[in-house]
């Protein structure tokens, strides 16, 4: 299945569901939507599915522990020119082989360990983020994540701007 999806408001989705759940080969495109006060977070591809998020604006979010996007399973992402804002269960996690490109995007005040979690995920691009003020680590990358970060401003975050564990294989330029 192929869903664009433009200039929409994805609003109380209640506590069981994510606003967009795409699986199995499934192709998502939003481009400047807004998701807000989505208990169980806004957005999760799994399996295969690949999503390309633009000019989105993502806040009050997920459960703790849940974050606003959710990537898992051999997902294939961009997202660019995005505003994650205070996600209680934080911003993006990524699991089990994900492939992401991360551009771009304003990642702040949000709850949880971490406002971006990256796990066991095979390729992650990390560029010019704005990770300020959030409530735990701005970037957790743990496991077997291979994750390229450059040009990203870590500022304000609770624990500390970046934490690494496990055989992580991260590589930071400016």
């Amino acid at each position: 299945a192929r869903v664009e999806a433009s200039n929409n408001v994805f609003e109380n989705a209640g506590a069981s569901y994510t606003s967009i759940s795409a699986e199995e080969q499934s192709k998502l495109l939003l481009t400047d939507n807004r998701f807000f006060n989505n208990a169980a977070g806004a957005i999760y591809l799994y399996g295969q599915a690949t999503g390309v998020m633009t000019g989105n604006i993502f806040e009050n979010n997920g459960q703790e522990k849940n974050a606003a996007i959710v990537f898992s399973g051999e997902v294939a992402a961009k997202l660019k020119n995005n505003q994650l804002r205070s996600n209680a269960g934080g911003a993006i996690s990524t699991f089990e082989n994900t492939t992401a490109d991360i551009r771009g995007n304003v990642i702040e005040k949000n709850g949880s360990d971490a406002a971006v979690y990256i796990g066991d995920s095979i390729q992650i691009t990390f560029t010019h983020n704005n990770v300020v003020d959030n409530d735990g680590v701005g970037l957790f990358i743990l496991n077997d994540a291979i994750v390229s970060a450059n040009s990203n401003v870590f500022a304000g975050n609770g624990n500390r701007g970046v934490q690494v564990g496990g055989r992580a294989q991260p590589r930071f330029t400016v």
